[in-house]
């Protein structure tokens, strides 16, 4: 039998029914799995429980992850991703060219959704969009960047999250919703309040010296092989 840890454990408030959420983290090669059970007799009272496991990948698993990932994804958005990393290492903003070729980037599949967004984008001015991304960029607080940089129209959480990445991809990755179901076990749209965790979560993931970014690739590739997207 392989045994896990618990690490961590909390109690979110909730007008009538707060539930026990606890995250297991076993080691490579654990079968993954959700669990919702009912705990009574606990506090007198009794709260759903939910019970979420991540198998954790190997360095060499995560290598060969990330890069079947690089393999499947679109030339175009693989030079977009290393022309908007190549402009931050020499300066701490973006334009408004920029902003809105990470909005294709991370709508493309999505129907119209880019083009409505990058045409609301256009209706800023320029200096707006960098000061508006350099003040994201020097911030150390990734809930507070990704609020500001969504303060541009046409930028959601998860979009801000793509700019965040590719800023700095030692230390940020881009989340969204199957990132969110991935490793947070939460069926829905990322938050400005996921990010953080999000985060967390793949800092404790990531074996030393691989960026943050290869890990959540990683892991989002792995997310799209089991499910089958």
């Amino acid at each position: 039998m392989q045994e896990v840890d618990i690490r961590s454990a909390s109690l979110p408030r909730g007008p009538r029914k707060p539930f026990i959420r606890i995250v297991l983290r076993g080691p490579a090669g654990l079968p993954r799995y959700q669990i919702t059970a009912q705990c009574s007799n606990l506090f007198l009272f009794s709260f759903p429980l939910e019970i979420v496991g991540v198998n954790k990948l190997s360095a060499g698993e995560i290598s060969e992850r990330a890069e079947r990932y690089k393999q499947d994804l679109p030339y175009s958005d693989t030079k977009i991703e290393q022309r908007i990393t190549s402009v931050l290492n020499s300066q701490s903003w973006l334009v408004k060219e920029h902003v809105a070729d990470c909005i294709r980037w991370n709508l493309q599949n999505q129907g119209g959704r880019a083009g409505h967004n990058v045409d609301r984008l256009d209706g800023v001015s320029e200096p707006v969009v960098e000061y508006t991304t350099k003040a994201a960029f020097i911030a150390n607080d990734p809930k507070q960047q990704v609020k500001i940089l969504a303060a541009l129209p046409g930028v959601g959480t998860a979009t801000a999250t793509v700019l965040l990445a590719f800023n700095d991809p030692e230390n940020y990755a881009i989340g969204d919703r199957y990132m969110n179901h991935e490793l947070l076990g939460e069926d829905s749209q990322i938050k400005p309040t996921d990010y953080p965790k999000l985060l967390e979560e793949l800092r404790d993931l990531a074996p030393e010296s691989i960026p943050l970014r290869t890990v959540e690739k990683a892991y989002y590739q792995r997310y799209l092989e089991e499910n089958d997207l």
